[in-house]
């Protein structure tokens, strides 16, 4: 368990607000204990009120037709019995259906209060009746749902009824309607001649179209005669009168120029035989074979000659040009009399479209009021049905039962006062560790006197003195086992510089400094090594009566001289510890308990064993344990647990630091011993039984704590 920090900064951890649960313990039972004790008294004292409850299914009509459908103009009656059902539960609230209810189930007004609701999102209405009287309840939980069934007939009744008085009006006004445009459409009929108009409409769009195909077939053939009359006629004018053959045959001057120069080469060769070839005669002779060479070389090959006669061809293209004028102008004849024929189809045509107009108009009207006359028909039958069966738009889903009791909810209420119980206790127990001042965890003592937490004594509770088979006042286990974990902290706390010499102080009176020095100095004598416990509380002197020792010689006798250090060593029942009492008058010596006097004193006693253990006085109360505290190789700092004010912690620290104390580590006592864990484990193997058997018990509780078995402890030891 732990407190608050004093300052802001500092953070409380998850487990650091369980200690202070746990420490508050007391006053969240005490706060739940309160909340549950005013939840009995109001359980006791409230009125008694009872509830039945009723469950009504409101029909949905829109299920079957919709009220916005032009198709249905009664659909809203024709849906009856089906409503909103959020409209009926406020119908059912209303309080003309209440009073009927109460006057016909016998029940005085104001002696009910009724609960109407739609159950979740669904058409079902629940029926609640609240009363101090059971009988009441349900009486009128039962009526009220009927009542209600009754008025949604009534009225349900009534306006079918007008609404069937309606339809049959309407449906005489529809079927007058009726006849008179039935009439009206046969009569057009009559005058224009029209037995099945469609069929008509459809041969003359038929007979149009063969016609436009006609004339536009004649058109391509106009066109056509046309074009091949032009074309002849460009043709014909292309025609010269006469006729010119050419015929073409060799040039003959090519069979005279090769003659000649046959004949040239011929003399040639006679000369050649005469002369050389560089001869004047052979080379003029060479000179014409080559200017005739060169003619024929020039000649054409061929020379075409024309033979002019009359042009016979002309002719026949005439003949064609006047039969194809004659063809033209009997097509021409044919186009035009196609065209006649597809503007008298086309203007049927459109006498047929107007004639379709005003039949469909006279139409509709006739349908329109066919649809009308077996709407108002069918609704007018449906009308009259429901007029002979009008039921409640609400059926009974489940009747109303017996009564039961609503309030007060006991269970309810109870569980109220334990979580209001819880809250408030939680609260009050942080508010109240928040303003207390006190040391509850190692956090809180390590933290104000700078020093770790070199052990945790348990406060004495019956379970841990109570064991079965303990002798009186033996020290429990875990008191036992508590010692022996801060003598081994204690060692390892100082590996390097071991203290030889201990002073064991607190800050006020009856925090258990003398109980944890006697029995630390028990531990390490049980460990084997030789202890020397010095009572050096000389105001208030108890060491020697726990141990059985005599009170004198002692300090007090040492420091006035009156005997040695040997004189004022007594031994014990421990093996290895030995005693020195406060001494004859100590309080008379406390003078004399000087700087100079304690550090001797600390000296020669550390040599004389392995360990000499101060009981010092308070250390806000005297100042021998300050002046011891400067001489001696540690300060033991013992902090009752919910015992000294923060502030007076602070001060204790800051005396210890000004007289050069080495503080070697705080021992927090009675500490609660749930959740130590020494309960679960010595209870394993024998460990606790062994223990009992021990001669060497040690106390179980501190000075302060009025418990018998410490003196009956201190007597056997």
């Amino acid at each position: 368990m732990t407190s608050l920090p004093v300052d802001s900064d500092a953070a409380v951890e998850l487990r650091d607000y369980w200690r202070i649960l746990r420490q508050r313990r007391r006053v969240i039972f005490l706060s739940v204990l309160a909340c549950l004790a005013a939840a009995l008294i109001y359980i006791a004292t409230a009125d008694r009120v009872y509830e039945s409850t009723a469950r009504l299914l409101i029909e949905d009509g829109s299920r079957t037709y919709t009220r916005s459908d032009p198709s249905q103009p009664f659909g809203d009656v024709l849906s009856l019995p089906g409503h909103d059902v959020l409209t009926q539960v406020e119908v059912l609230r209303g309080d003309d259906l209440l009073h009927q209810a109460l006057r016909k189930a016998d029940v005085p007004a104001g002696a009910v209060t009724t609960d109407i609701a739609r159950v979740f999102d669904t058409d079902v209405v629940s029926v609640s009746v609240r009363s101090s009287n059971p009988a009441y309840a349900q009486r009128v939980a039962d009526m009220l749902p009927r009542v209600f069934m009754a008025y949604g007939v009534a009225m349900s009744h009534d306006d079918v009824a007008g609404a069937a008085r309606f339809a049959r009006s309407r449906l005489a006004v529809e079927n007058n309607r009726l006849a008179n445009a039935e009439i009206a459409l046969q009569k057009f009929r009559d005058r224009e001649g029209i037995t099945d108009l469609e069929a008509q409409r459809t041969a003359g769009i038929t007979a149009a179209r063969a016609a436009d195909a006609d004339v536009l077939g004649l058109q391509k053939d106009v066109q056509g005669l046309s074009a091949q009359l032009a074309s002849l006629r460009a043709y014909r004018g292309s025609l010269p009168a006469v006729s010119k053959v050419p015929k073409t045959v060799t040039n003959p001057n090519l069979t005279a120029l090769r003659g000649r120069i046959a004949a040239l080469q011929n003399d040639r060769a006679k000369l050649i035989i005469l002369y050389k070839p560089n001869n004047t005669r052979v080379q003029e002779l060479d000179a014409q074979i080559a200017s005739l060479r060169k003619q024929l070389a020039g000649e054409p090959p061929t020379v075409t000659t024309v033979t002019t006669s009359p042009n016979t061809v002309a002719g026949a293209y005439d003949q064609q040009i006047a039969d194809l004028r004659a063809n033209l102008a009997s097509k021409r004849n044919e186009l035009n009399a196609a065209r006649a024929a597809q503007r008298a189809l086309n203007k049927d045509l459109t006498r047929y479209a107007a004639l379709q107009r005003q039949e469909a108009a006279l139409q509709r009207k006739v349908d329109r009021s066919q649809s009308a006359s077996a709407m108002l028909a069918t609704n007018a039958e449906l009308l009259g049905i429901r007029e002979q069966a009008s039921r409640s738009p609400a059926s009974l889903v489940s009747a109303a039962g017996p009564a039961h009791l609503v309030a007060p909810r006991i269970p309810s209420a109870l569980a109220a006062a334990l979580l209001a119980g819880l809250f408030l206790g939680i609260a009050a127990a942080l508010l109240t560790n928040h303003l207390d001042e006190r040391v509850y965890s190692e956090a809180d003592a390590r933290r104000l006197l700078g020093s770790p937490v070199l052990g945790l004594i348990p406060r004495a509770t019956p379970a841990l003195t109570g064991a079965a088979g303990a002798r009186p006042g033996s020290a429990s286990p875990a008191v036992y086992e508590s010692f022996r974990v801060l003598r081994a902290n204690l060692q390892l706390s100082t590996p390097e510089r071991p203290a030889r010499s201990l002073l064991v102080t607190s800050t006020m009176a009856a925090e258990g400094k003398s109980y944890t020095a006697m029995n630390l100095a028990k531990a390490m004598a049980r460990d084997g090594q030789r202890v020397i416990l010095v009572d050096a509380d000389l105001r208030s002197p108890t060491l020697h009566e726990r141990l059985e020792t005599p009170a004198h010689p002692g300090l007090a006798d040492v420091l006035r001289g009156h005997a040695d250090l040997k004189e004022a060593l007594h031994p014990t029942r421990v093996p290895g510890l030995r005693v020195m009492p406060a001494g004859s008058d100590p309080g008379g010596a406390v003078e004399t308990l000087t700087t100079a006097s304690a550090e001797t004193l600390a000296r020669e006693l550390s040599g004389m064993g392995d360990c000499a253990v101060f009981d010092g006085p308070p250390l806000l109360e005297a100042a021998e344990s300050l002046v011891l505290s400067g001489q001696v190789d540690g300060v033991l700092y013992v902090v009752e647990v919910g015992g000294p004010p923060k502030p007076m912690l602070t001060l204790a620290e800051q005396m210890l630091s000004n007289a050069h104390a080495r503080v070697v580590g705080v021992v927090l006592n009675r500490v609660d011993p749930v959740g130590l864990g020494y309960g679960a484990y010595r209870r394993r193997d024998g460990y606790e039984d062994s223990l009992k058997e021990s001669d060497d018990a040690l106390p179980a509780a501190g000075l302060a704590a009025p418990v018998p078995a410490i003196a009956a402890d201190e007597e056997e030891v």
